[in-house]
């Protein structure tokens, strides 16, 4: 059974978003905890200051969900109308074929 360093080092290896979940989390944890300090130091806009920070933080997810779905939308797109459809994708690896016969070119493992 992987123990739990075992299974941060595979999550190390195979998604660098995992080394920055800390550092994000630290960086979230600061910029609500200079709101508290803020708010602390004025107590009579204390509400305003937490509801302004907690805000801020749903409104900066909702663009990054906004902006992850723009760039999907975007990805798909480019595949769409850029890409070469399937027979297209065909002609053209028999035209390199040929080609590749043409000037003497062997593939590797022939």
């Amino acid at each position: 059974m992987p123990s739990s360093d075992d299974i941060a080092l595979i999550g190390w290896s195979i998604s660098p978003m995992v080394r920055n979940t800390d550092k994000t989390e630290a960086q979230l944890e600061q910029s609500f905890a200079g709101a508290e300090t803020i708010a602390k130091l004025e107590p009579q806009y204390a509400k305003q200051i937490i509801a302004g920070a907690q805000s801020s933080f749903v409104d900066g997810a909702d663009w990054a969900y906004v902006a992850g779905i723009v760039a999907i939308l975007l990805g798909f797109a480019l595949v769409y109308f850029f890409f070469p459809k399937k027979d297209k994708e065909k002609e053209l690896l028999a035209t390199y074929a040929d080609q590749d016969t043409e000037s003497g070119v062997t593939s590797p493992g022939g």
